[in-house]
């Protein structure tokens, strides 16, 4: 039986509720308080305890007067959707009116809405019948804020169940679970599914971090990047992380450009002769679908800031061949290194190794000052060693009591490494 655990606090038992919820097939969330929040988490509950998919999950902030428009992608394998809108106005300023795929307003469907304490809480249903009745395709949403002189936001999330003939279903996931731990790499892979795996589709993660600063990353089934087997029907992305915490991962799926195709890659072993059975005949995907899933990864064990981005703020590095971890903390980050009691009479080397989370370092060496330079711009391309790391072998007449060794991304840009 899945378990969905809730960590409300910062001295909530985060590993312990994690772990009880990857073991039994649940999820974890972390601190759903608003009512917006909470049916996100209960949607996202219920997808993975049910076939149900989820079709959106938005927030607008809509000025005084104006509007704004969800589409509502209905495919062919949903029946009895299920519409919420949560907003912070009075019930009388937001206006709902929904219109099918060709446009028309529907008006055999009414929201129901309740006031519920400082938040109003509306709901819709457009079951089978209605669906029937209008068709697929691409429907809207469309919010009104009626009140002349304030705006509102509003928290909008669509639901559906499968239909009989079966329904595209998204799953997300850490590929080694929903705990990473430094220095591995944070590797999300999505499936997509109707009875088969399907690859072609356009999937696109938004990764928020635990200061909320929000990334967009594509996922791809390539076999490349992180992806293990291209067009299997798994998509995958090495997503960015540089401290400890929750990492909230949302997922958008559609076939906006009709490439989406079913896949048996990976599916077919071989007979006992050895030989491989032909693949059967696959149909073809002729409309648009839209999914969202969403996960949460806790990372843990990033090193805090050093602080070392300077000579004279230098970590101790002991030339006894022990080493010292480092990393990139923010785009630019510079790790200087002071390295005492070198045997000026002994060959003498300078290793960046143990590389992860795309770090491509550059090593820049220093004389005792900390200002004069031996050797800069030390790469992979200048400087490889046979298994992988930057190898670096000071000339003799260079070595002194004291070194300084400086470390930074040579991708500028990078935030992490």
């Amino acid at each position: 039986m899945p378990i969905f655990s809730f960590g409300y606090g910062s001295a909530s038992p985060t590993g312990p509720l994690l772990t009880l919820a990857n073991a039994t097939g649940g999820k974890y969330f972390s601190s759903p308080t608003s009512l917006a929040e909470i049916v996100d988490a209960f949607l996202q509950a219920n997808a993975i305890a049910t076939d149900n998919q989820n079709l959106a999950s938005t927030t607008y902030s809509i000025d005084s007067t104006q509007s704004a428009s969800q589409p509502i992608y209905v495919d062919s394998g949903l029946d009895n959707i299920n519409v919420f809108v949560n907003h912070n106005a009075d019930l009388a300023d937001l206006e709902l009116a929904l219109f099918d795929g060709a446009g028309t307003l529907v008006t055999d469907i009414d929201f129901n809405c309740i006031d519920t304490a400082s938040t109003q809480s509306c709901s819709a249903n457009i079951s089978n019948q209605k669906l029937s009745a209008h068709g697929a395709g691409q429907w809207q949403l469309q919010l009104t804020n009626l009140n002349q002189s304030t705006s509102l936001t509003a928290a909008v999330n669509v639901s559906a169940e499968p239909s009989l003939s079966g329904t595209y279903s998204v799953n997300v996931e850490g590929v080694d679970g929903n705990a990473v731990t430094y220095p591995a790499p944070m590797i999300l892979t999505t499936a997509i599914t109707k009875d088969k795996l399907i690859t072609g589709a356009n999937v696109k993660a938004t990764i928020t971090d635990p200061n909320q600063v929000k990334s967009e990353l594509e996922m791809f089934d390539n076999g490349i990047g992180g992806d293990a087997v291209s067009g299997d029907g798994i998509y995958s992305v090495i997503a960015p992380y540089n401290q400890n915490g929750i990492y909230q991962v949302e997922v958008h799926v559609d076939n906006n450009d009709s490439n989406a195709v079913y896949t048996t890659t990976g599916l077919l072993t071989p007979t006992i002769d050895g030989s491989v059975p032909e693949a059967e005949t696959l149909p073809s995907i002729d409309e648009n679908f839209v999914r969202i899933a969403k996960t949460s990864l806790v990372v843990s064990d990033v090193p805090y800031s050093d602080s070392n981005d300077s000579y004279y703020l230098s970590d101790d590095l002991t030339p006894s061949n022990a080493g010292i971890e480092g990393m990139v903390d923010s785009q630019g980050d510079l790790d200087f290194y002071q390295i005492e009691n070198i045997d000026t009479t002994s060959e003498f080397v300078v290793r960046v190794s143990d590389l992860s989370l795309g770090m491509k370092p550059s090593l820049t060496l220093y004389k005792s000052d900390g200002i004069t330079v031996i050797d800069q711009d030390i790469t992979l391309d200048t400087n490889p060693s046979k298994t992988g790391y930057v190898f670096y072998k000071v000339a003799t007449t260079d070595l002194e009591s004291t070194l300084y060794a400086a470390v930074q991304h040579e991708d500028t840009p990078a935030t992490t490494g």
